[in-house]
């Protein structure tokens, strides 16, 4: 397998992680709506959606980068201003509903050998 074949294959894996990637976002913040005083899922949240916003980069992904900043930056953004769960909820599930699709996008490409 030449080099290029082998990142190619590395891209597509670690594309095909994203959906249960952005889950795990999902459920640390769906862990701090319930219990809104569990400060460590929400920190694990914003610790994932940092992850991934460079790790996509990393990997050349830029528009599911860019969404992933957005939502890190909103997090950051809700815990400094303390607002309730249901807030920061509804302000991110925008931006993680668009990255759900990005990956839909990015995977169809790379199997199909266009991205």
């Amino acid at each position: 397998m030449s080099p290029t074949e082998e990142l190619a294959a590395l891209r597509l894996s670690y594309a095909r992680s994203l959906p249960d990637r952005l889950r795990l976002v999902r459920e640390a913040l769906g862990a701090w709506a319930e219990a809104p005083g569990d400060t460590e899922s929400y920190a694990r949240a914003e610790s994932l959606a940092h992850r991934l916003r460079g790790t996509t980069g990393s990997y050349g992904f830029g528009a599911f980068s860019e969404k992933l900043g957005a939502v890190e930056d909103a997090l950051r953004h809700f815990r400094a201003a303390g607002a309730p769960p249901h807030e920061a909820m509804a302000a991110v599930e925008k931006d993680l509903g668009a990255a759900d699709g990005l990956a839909a996008e990015v995977i169809a490409g790379l199997e199909a050998g266009s991205a």
